[in-house]
């Protein structure tokens, strides 16, 4: 599913995201001026907890991973060097894979971190949040698709059944590569 959020909106998703989801954000453009400000993407659940919390602040040179219960505090801040993630100024790309237990974080196409989920809850919304400065850092909107599973991503992608075989048949592979 495709949507558009806008620079401090959230949208809701017609369906969770939850785990083996695929999240791709992209923007039209990406600042990293000095005077470039701050912005953060946010997965939220349905009774409102930021159960992941993307900070991209390059004038500390840092992308942090945090959490949030709602009307809670947030947890301690991971983070991440900013400078150097970003490859691609014309079409920035921010992917997240929910593996179940943990959240990867892609920055254009390539693994820069791994959240460990404090809040078990599947996503209902994405909040995309965008200091108004003079050079923002992402365009004013998110380009944002959602897919269920990498199966969604490669649909014409040929899906094979694991083949089911007894022990014995286990046990005579076993001997024969020996």
């Amino acid at each position: 599913m495709f949507y558009i959020v806008k620079a401090n909106e959230t949208i809701l998703f017609d369906k969770e995201f939850k785990a083996e989801g695929i999240m791709m954000l992209q923007s039209a453009r990406l600042d990293t001026s000095s005077s470039t400000g701050s912005a953060a993407i946010e997965l939220v659940s349905a009774p409102g907890n930021t159960l992941l919390q993307i900070a991209f602040r390059p004038y500390e040179n840092i992308i942090t991973f945090n959490h949030r219960p709602l009307g809670g505090m947030w947890g301690p801040e991971l983070a991440i060097p900013f400078q150097g993630q970003f490859q691609d100024i014309l079409e920035p790309s921010v992917t997240i894979y929910d593996h179940g237990d943990r959240y990867q974080i892609l920055v254009d196409y390539k693994t820069v971190f791994y959240f460990y989920k404090r809040l078990r809850e599947n996503a209902t919304a994405v909040r995309f949040i965008r200091e108004n400065s003079r050079h923002p850092l992402f365009a004013e909107a998110l380009g944002v698709n959602v897919y269920p599973s990498f199966r969604h991503i490669f649909p014409n992608a040929k899906y094979y059944e694991p083949v089911r075989i007894s022990r014995k048949q286990a046990e005579f592979g076993r001997k024969t590569l020996l």
